[in-house]
């Protein structure tokens, strides 16, 4: 069974394959690539989907989520997805979400110090981000940008907070990367918010919601960063408002079980 601890400490370069079926990539010059890029691997997928799936099942009492019937399915269009981040398990059910409900190809955007803990991500879709070099941010701004404009299917997953906070910390800041990334895709882009909330209710265990707000389609050209992220700003943090209090009222009869 494999274990993403083991497998971060694995060497990793750009274009090793290690004798796994890759998935397509689009052609990014070495220039434009973040410290640490995309490997995406069919067979890491095939592995890991089943052994994250078993893994959550002994850790939580159930993940319902809500929203996702008006997310397109594959479109032509890529497709970027944002949200809060407050637990450790946040980034392994976006990509559970992606692969066994959604369909879509994951990528991930992932804290530079921890994508190199845990290298083994690359290989299902994570890149490297460092919020403490402004140029290096950019560089990844830019690579996203390139991964995802093919479309068709293409997906990102990025938490526009930058680093864990607990659910309720207000007000909620989000950095500017997530206006730029749809700004150089240069295209008509789904954006999509989601929230996380974990509970304990009535099991031993504790629960996973996630909540998906409409999605929208943008394209985005006057470079006005600081408005835009304001709207995202406005539009997470009630998402997360009424997750919250929807969770904590008892209203979860619009929410499934995903797993």
């Amino acid at each position: 069974m494999l274990n993403p601890e083991k497998a971060a400490d694995e060497p990793s370069a750009e274009g090793e394959t290690d004798g796994q079926v890759n998935a397509p990539q689009p052609a990014i010059p070495k220039a434009r690539r973040p410290f640490l890029p995309a490997q995406k691997s069919r067979l890491a997928e095939a592995f890991w989907v089943p052994y994250t799936t078993h893994l959550f099942r002994r850790r939580f009492a159930g993940l319902h989520v809500r929203g996702l019937d008006a997310v397109p399915r594959r479109p032509a269009e890529p497709i970027l997805f944002y949200g809060n981040h407050s637990c450790w398990w946040d980034g392994l059910i976006c990509l559970l979400l992606g692969r066994r409900v959604l369909d879509v190809e994951n990528h991930l955007m992932m804290d530079e110090r921890q994508l190199a803990r845990f290298r083994f991500f690359t290989r299902l879709g994570a890149f490297s981000v460092d919020l403490t070099d402004g140029r290096s941010a950019l560089r990844s701004v830019e690579y996203a940008a390139d991964l995802l404009r093919p479309g068709d299917g293409r997906a990102l997953w990025i938490y526009p907070q930058g680093r864990m906070l607990p659910n309720d910390t207000r007000p909620l800041e989000c950095a500017s990367g997530l206006a730029r990334i749809v700004e150089k895709l240069d295209r008509p882009t789904w954006v999509v918010p989601f929230a996380y909330r974990y509970e304990f209710l009535q099991q031993e265990r504790p629960e996973a919601f996630v909540s998906f707000g409409p999605p929208e389609l943008l394209h985005l050209t006057d470079g006005n960063h600081r408005q835009q992220t304001a709207r995202f700003q406005e539009q997470l943090t009630a998402e997360l408002d009424t997750l919250r209090d929807d969770v904590t009222a008892g209203r979860l009869g619009d929410f499934r079980d995903a797993l």
